[in-house]
Order: structure tokens, then sequence, then C-alpha cells
């Protein structure tokens, strides 16, 4: 079984630029990404689902939504909507959850880089979670665990 470093690794790749799929989106779109609290649960619930979903989702480009709405449009198709409900998730959900981990990644990168934050950065809880959990979620000891 697959580990979380699989997901988290494309995280540390884009936190490291300066690219943010959410970057344009509206402010109530970005406060629906502030708002939204990581834990590990929610983590490794999107990481479950992220491979199902890209294998019964091939088409949808997620650089092409301007806005959260869109994403879940996108994402709302009887067989995505299944794979997230088996995990307990919504599109909303799982668009929230995984663009807020690329967000805290990218702060957290920042941060450590000495680079200025970005104006879209996740908020601090959720930076100060990717912090706590970084060896966890980037080098998991556990091959297991997800």
């Amino acid at each position: 079984v697959a580990c979380l470093a699989a997901l988290v690794v494309p995280v540390v790749a884009h936190a490291q630029s300066d690219h943010s799929s959410a970057a344009s989106w509206s402010a109530a779109d970005q406060a629906a990404l502030r708002g939204y609290r990581l834990t590990m649960d929610n983590v490794r619930r999107i990481y479950a689902a992220y491979d199902e979903v890209n294998e019964v989702d091939t088409t949808t480009d997620a650089a092409s939504w301007t806005t959260l709405d869109i994403g879940i449009a996108a994402l709302s198709t009887p067989a995505v909507k299944a794979v997230l409900a088996k995990r307990q998730l919504t599109p909303r959900e799982f668009i929230l959850g995984f663009i807020e981990l690329q967000e805290a990644a990218s702060a957290f990168y920042a941060q450590k880089t000495g680079r200025p934050p970005l104006d879209h950065a996740a908020s601090a809880e959720n930076v100060q979670f990717y912090a706590a959990h970084q060896a966890e979620l980037e080098h998991p000891t556990d091959s297991s665990s997800h």
C-alpha cells in the first residue's frame, strides 16, 4: 500500500514554487480555504481517495478551475462522488483539503527558506499543522499507513 509521501511529494514540489491553483479565487473561496482545518484523519482520507479519483476522472484539469464551485462541479460526477463517499468526503472537502495542504506546505517552505509569504497562504493553524507533522507527511516510516 502506498504511503502519504506519494501524495505529499507533489505537494512539496508545488509548495516550493510560487504557483497556486487557488491564487486567483474569489475572497469568499479564499476564506473557505483558510477556514478549512487540516487533521491527519482528513489528510489520510484525502490521500486514500486521491489515486482512485484520478483513475475515474482522467479529464478534469484542476488548473482551469477559476472558482471553488467550478471545481466542485467538475468532481461531482457519479463515479468521483462514489469514490469520495467511500472516504466520507464531499467534492468540496476533497478540494479544500488538498489545496489547503498545498498552501500549508507552500507557507511552511516560504518561512523555512526566508521567502516572503504568498498572498494566498494557508491559515496559521494549518501551517503549524504542517510543521508539526512534516516528518509524517513527507517521510512516513510505515509505508502501510495512509
